[in-house]
């Protein structure tokens, strides 16, 4: 017999997921559409049983996933012509009664090293998205499996690829189940209620006890991979204890009882570290900071970060000086203002009006329901000089003068990072979520208060929809700008007119019309332009101000490698075209934006081999140097071009696949002063709008 490894756990848990949800991961991968290349309703989006490891079936898993990779053979018929349920038999799985089996098999190669569990969560998802493969991974009767994911080289086509090859072995028998089955994890990984490789608890003592009957007990223990399986008697409830090293303090003294209704199908119960009892803690305050302008009140939560692992926090309880005797809900800093705290943990600073700059330090700490007093947490609020001269910082979500980054995720999820001018995160806001139809489409201010806003477009019906913001990263309302047909794309997010309100430029499929939406400063649609057209061979580039006449302007592209810019007049119309010379069809606009701080925005250019250009441009729509800003490996992607340290340069954003990100500040001689490291976001989420 087999055990699984951590990434056969991996993929268990994955295919669990699939057969609890079965919607949600036809969202995740499917666009929705759950039957896709079936039948209407052949798969139902009802939840089914999870599948429990069956170490016989993981032997003739591993088997077939190595004789595959020996033979260079991909095949449901394996050693000796025999197809899977032979093989399942051979391995010591025992069919009777109704029974019955199935089998998926999946490799992913790569030239290079492969990342043993991205390609077994890539093997997953193409499982999911092949229609056959997907019947098989969500039928009902089955209630075991066994999987092995193994690395080995694979020929194709002449091709040697380091592959990772899967095999699932299905199968149910009347003499098997109902399972209680699951794994005991620490998610110290990820922290993502997930399991992930690297996080199992191996040595876990599983016991299953009756609870119309003691003496009907069942027991195991956790495998390395932290899975276990439990074959109980259907139509009882069972108290389930976890009992070893829970919390990997080395200690085997932790315990933990859950209880589950089992009927005929098997049941998952998961064991988590973190949600073992703990002893009552004091709650946790976190360090708080934020910006405003000279002049300008600001009110934020200091709170909402702040955190009791065991309790509730009592809000009111918030205390600005804990140095002394009794609760301060006011506090006053001579010269440079005074704080005030409401009784729902929101605080409000209000400068003195000359004051500019970074606050001293100021502490406060909160109790929670239990009477235990949190740690205390610093706030500390940069005052920044307001000067209407300046132009707002495209992508700025809190009007610090510095670029922020908008996430999404395929399911709705959203994220800002709000940033320091440093490129390091401040701070990460909830913005809130929006459907997984919705895409984000731009981003832009359309209300003209200096504050970055999200322009929306359904994937399906083609509304539209604009978010204005707040200057915290936070929604403030949502408007309607009115629809656009479905034929039309949002190709950019510019200002058209000069008065201080992004525009949207739409262009038509495979089709040479193009549109602008000039907006009211309310975030609704004001009037709609026709700029001209544009060759159907054409793709527009970018969006940004060629010429320093505070219009923006268009820069196309053609497949051939030749470039146009459109110079704009301000009502949304062409004014004329011009040929900034041409670039090889190998290179790819990355971003557009002002490198040299000359008022005139300019190209940055890549190359798939990691190569990049900068066209500093001139006024009249030609480029001036060719600046080489440095290399990048080709595994990273130019995620957008924007201000990240406030210092009038654009800088450039970085994002990896494998969920790292770098930001490249930028010299004003266009080449790289620094490599910072702002943090990773899992490579589920992604950035947008930039």
């Amino acid at each position: 017999m087999t055990q699984p490894t951590p990434q056969d756990q991996y993929m268990l848990e994955l295919v669990n997921r699939s057969r609890a949800d079965p919607q949600a991961e036809a969202d995740l991968y499917l666009d929705g559409n759950l039957n896709e290349g079936l039948s209407e309703g052949q798969i139902s989006s009802d939840a089914k049983q999870p599948l429990a490891f069956n170490l016989n079936l993981n032997t003739a898993a591993k088997g077939h996933s190595q004789w595959m990779l020996d033979n260079n053979i991909f095949s449901h018929t394996g050693a000796n012509g025999k197809k899977s349920g032979d093989r399942m038999r051979d391995s010591g799985y025992i069919f009777t009664g109704t029974y019955g089996s199935g089998e998926n098999i999946a490799w992913r190669g790569t030239t290079g090293t492969p990342n043993f569990t991205t390609f077994v969560e890539k093997n997953h998802e193409n499982l999911v998205r092949s229609n056959s493969h997907r019947l098989t991974l969500m039928s009902s009767n089955l209630q075991e499996v066994g999987i092995s994911s193994l690395q080995g080289e694979f020929t194709f086509e002449g091709i040697n690829y380091n592959t990772v090859m899967t095999t699932q072995n299905f199968a149910y028998s009347g003499t098997s189940g109902p399972f209680i089955t699951g794994v005991a994890y620490t998610d110290a990984v990820k922290d993502d209620n997930f399991y992930t490789v690297g996080e199992g608890i191996s040595g876990i003592i599983v016991t299953a006890v009756n609870t119309n009957n003691s003496n009907n007990i069942f027991t195991t223990t956790t495998w390395d991979a932290g899975g276990y399986s439990l074959d109980v008697d259907p139509n009882q409830t069972y108290d389930v204890t976890f009992s070893g090293d829970l919390n990997g303090d080395g200690q085997a003294g932790d315990t933990v009882t859950y209880q589950v209704k089992v009927s005929s199908e098997n049941v998952k119960l998961d064991v988590v570290s973190d949600s073992l009892p703990t002893p009552n803690a004091p709650p946790i305050a976190v360090n708080d900071t934020t910006n405003t302008s000279k002049g300008q009140a600001v009110t934020f939560s200091i709170t909402e970060n702040d955190s009791d692992t065991d309790g509730t926090l009592e809000l009111a309880t918030v205390d600005l000086d804990p140095s002394t005797a009794g609760r301060q809900n006011t506090l006053t800093v001579a010269n440079e203002g005074t704080y005030t705290v409401d009784n729902a943990g929101n605080l409000t600073f209000t400068p003195e009006p000359e004051f500019a700059g970074t606050t001293a330090t100021i502490t406060y700490t909160v109790e929670d329901n239990n009477g235990e007093v949190s740690n205390p947490a610093e706030i500390g609020v940069t005052v920044i000089p307001f000067d209407p001269l300046d132009q707002p910082v495209k992508f700025d979500f809190n009007g610090d003068g510095v670029a922020d980054i908008l996430w999404r995720r395929e399911n709705g999820p959203n994220r800002i990072w709000l940033m320091n001018d440093n490129g390091t995160r401040k701070s990460t806001k909830n913005p809130g979520n929006f459907g997984a139809a919705w895409d984000v489409a731009g981003v832009g201010d359309f209300n003209a208060d200096g504050v970055a806003d999200i322009f929306w477009r359904h994937n399906k019906n083609r509304g539209n929809r604009v978010w204005l913001m707040n200057d915290n990263g936070t929604r403030k309302s949502t408007k309607n700008p009115g629809n656009f047909g479905a034929a039309w794309d949002v190709v950019g997010v510019g200002d058209f007119n000069a008065d201080g309100v992004d525009d949207i430029l739409w262009r038509r499929d495979n089709q040479k019309l193009n549109r602008i939406w000039l907006m009211n400063n309310n975030g609704k649609r004001k009037q709609l332009v026709n700029p001209g057209n544009f060759g159907a061979a054409w793709d527009v580039a970018g969006v940004a101000d060629f010429n320093a006449d505070g219009v923006d302007d268009i820069l196309w592209r053609h497949n051939n490698g030749r470039n146009r810019i459109s110079f704009m007049n301000n009502d949304g119309k062409l004014d004329n075209t011009v040929n900034p010379g041409g670039l090889g069809s190998t290179w790819d606009v990355a971003g557009v934006a002002d490198f040299n701080a000359d008022g005139v925005d300019d190209i940055l250019w890549r190359k798939k081999n990691g190569t990049n250009s900068i066209w500093l441009m001139n006024g009249d729509g030609t480029h001036d140097d060719i600046i080489n800003p440095g290399s990048f490996g080709s595994a990273w992607d130019v995620a957008g071009v924007a201000d990240f340290n406030a210092d009038g340069l654009t800088d450039i954003l970085w994002r990896h696949d494998n969920g790292a990100n770098r930001i490249w500040l930028m010299d004003d001689d266009s080449t790289r002063a620094q490599n910072l490291n702002p943090g990773a976001f899992g490579s589920a989420w992604d950035i947008v709008g930039m």
